[in-house]
């Protein structure tokens, strides 16, 4: 149990194959490292709409208390 909760806290999410092969006492194939991402880089940007958020009428005139 130990080794599958140390698992999780690394990878956060374990398929079938991955607890069989801690329960059986094998080990995982360590993840692969990703560099951080360059903050300078536009397409890593949020872009959002201006003006405010139109929402579409509800259909049927106005809403029926809950």
């Amino acid at each position: 149990m130990i080794r599958i909760a140390e698992a999780l806290l690394e990878r956060e999410v374990l398929d079938g194959a991955e607890v069989r092969k801690l329960i059986d006492g094998g080990t995982l194939t360590p993840l692969a490292q990703t560099k951080p991402k360059n903050t300078d880089d536009p397409r890593g940007q949020v872009i959002t709409p201006d003006g405010p958020m139109r929402i579409p009428p509800l259909e049927g005139g106005t809403p029926l208390p809950a």
